[in-house]
């Protein structure tokens, strides 16, 4: 499943708010209220070191600001 794919309307995701905030403001996406909390999950991110650049760093701020400040991830 990718954001893509929830955008065309063929997938529902579990995807932080943070990250769909633009497309949920616009429309483009619907928010659906959950009844239960969802616990924190794992991340892994596998890259080749080759490929470290600034689009790289931006995906691992994110990920890092989503596990201090929201506990996102456990």
């Amino acid at each position: 499943m990718t954001v893509l794919s929830i955008l065309e309307g063929l997938a529902i995701g579990l995807v932080p708010i943070r990250v769909m905030q633009d497309e949920i403001g616009s429309g483009k996406a619907k928010q659906i209220p959950t009844s239960t909390p969802v616990p924190g999950h794992r991340v892994s991110l596998c890259y080749q070191a080759s490929e470290f650049g600034p689009s790289l760093t931006s995906v691992l701020d994110i990920i890092r600001e989503l596990i201090a400040q929201h506990r996102l991830f456990v």
